[in-house]
């Protein structure tokens, strides 16, 4: 706005000097100076207001501690009553067992000249019993074995070689209920083996000849032989004495006689001999044990010949 004023007086001021000259009026020249031009003003901004700042809120005051309730006492628990026993029901009567065992698969077994094993099977557990005897009337009898089992076993023992024995089986349960295989009406036998059934013999020679001694004039010494061997195999249950041994040959002429030391072969044992013979002995050749059992009872034990073992 002051920008505006200063330019219309300046521009009045020029014009009053130009109709001066043309009215031949001169002006006297003025001493004072020519007023320096009023520079123009630049508009002075508006300051922007600054806002006031904002008060801070007062603080709240602190809020008063919340008194503790005194806890309300718990009173102790009354016990719980104590339950009433529940009864126990009585047991179920257990069924009386009045069956006998049943008795079935009766064997005899491993039979030899003194022993003989007796098996069978029961349907339910039982002890194990046989009675025993040269007549049906069984008059021994095993020791009872009381051991509750479904297959049985029994050993007898001491019995006499060659000899037919009846036997009747005895089984009873836990609870007390005893079966005889006799009720049955089952009458088993066994017969045991003679002595003789149980022993073997043999006789052999290895096809290796034994060289002889012959002198540088051509004589011989010492001729070729043969190891004749021979062989006492005792499978009975009992000693057995030997009191003399043969060999002899097809026609049964004796080529060799002697006794053996010890004269004895225990059971289930073998006793083997050897002896050097000159010739090739044939197969009808033969051996021949002769023998006594445990009761003195005499008996030969033959053996053929063969060319080995």
């Amino acid at each position: 706005m002051m920008g505006k004023v200063v330019k219309v007086c300046v521009a009045a001021i020029i014009l009053i000097s130009l109709c001066g000259c043309f009215s031949g009026c001169q002006p006297e020249p003025s001493l004072e100076p020519a007023p320096a031009p009023t520079p123009e003003l630049e508009p002075t901004p508006i300051p922007t207001p600054t806002p006031a700042p904002t008060p801070a809120p007062a603080p709240s005051p602190a809020p008063k501690p919340t008194p503790t309730p005194t806890p309300t006492p718990v009173p102790a628990p009354s016990p719980a009553p104590t339950p009433s026993p529940t009864p126990t029901p009585a047991p179920a009567p257990t069924p009386t067992d009045t069956t006998p065992p049943s008795i079935a698969n009766v064997l005899p077994s491993d039979i030899t000249d003194t022993t003989a094993t007796l098996t069978w099977t029961t349907d339910e557990s039982a002890s194990s019993k046989v009675e025993y005897g040269k007549t049906e009337k069984c008059e021994s009898s095993s020791p009872l074995d009381e051991t509750l089992v479904t297959t049985h076993s029994v050993t007898l023992s001491e019995l006499e070689p060659n000899t037919t024995y009846h036997f009747r089986i005895k089984s009873k349960d836990e609870a007390g209920n005893e079966v005889l295989s006799e009720v049955l009406s089952n009458d088993y036998t066994f017969t045991t083996k003679t002595t003789e059934e149980l022993l073997s013999a043999k006789l052999y020679y290895p096809p290796t000849k034994i060289g002889g001694i012959t002198t540088a004039d051509g004589i011989v010494v010492v001729p070729e032989s043969y190891m004749l061997k021979f062989e006492l195999f005792n499978g009975s249950s009992q000693t057995i004495t030997v009191t003399k041994v043969e060999i002899v040959d097809g026609h049964g002429k004796v080529r060799l006689s002697f006794s053996i030391t010890p004269d004895t072969v225990d059971a289930g044992k073998s006793r083997p001999l050897a002896n050097v013979i000159e010739i090739l002995p044939p197969e009808d050749w033969q051996v021949k044990w002769y023998c006594l059992d445990a009761k003195g009872v005499e008996f030969t034990i033959i053996g053929a010949c063969s060319s080995s073992d």
